[in-house]
């Protein structure tokens, strides 16, 4: 669908592009995930992670840990997933479908 768009986004090169990446991941923050508030105080919605099992770039333990210590976050983990699951074919509509069914 956007493969016509990958030139661009890794227009600075695919090393440049993860490097960055890493930057943001492992650099420091100027806040905790643990500090978000809750931004349905009403419970007129849910946070969702859906994070893969596999994933060897953000450890399934952080979001695992996240999610226990944040009620109000919706955690989805995927067996046999990595961190580029999203671009597996069909997660995009096996996501939406379970937004839906959750309402």
């Amino acid at each position: 669908m956007f493969l016509h768009l990958q030139g661009e986004v890794r227009q600075q090169g695919e090393h440049e592009s993860v490097h960055r990446d890493l930057i943001v991941a492992f650099g420091s923050w100027e806040f905790s995930p643990l500090d978000l508030e809750n931004p349905f105080p009403n419970k007129e919605g849910w946070v969702h992670i859906w994070q893969g099992d596999e994933d060897l770039i953000v450890p399934v333990k952080v979001q695992r840990y996240i999610a226990q210590k944040l009620p109000w976050i919706q955690y989805h983990e995927l067996q046999g997933a990595g961190h580029l699951f999203p671009h597996l074919d069909g997660i995009s509509d096996t996501i939406v479908k379970s937004l839906l069914n959750a309402q």
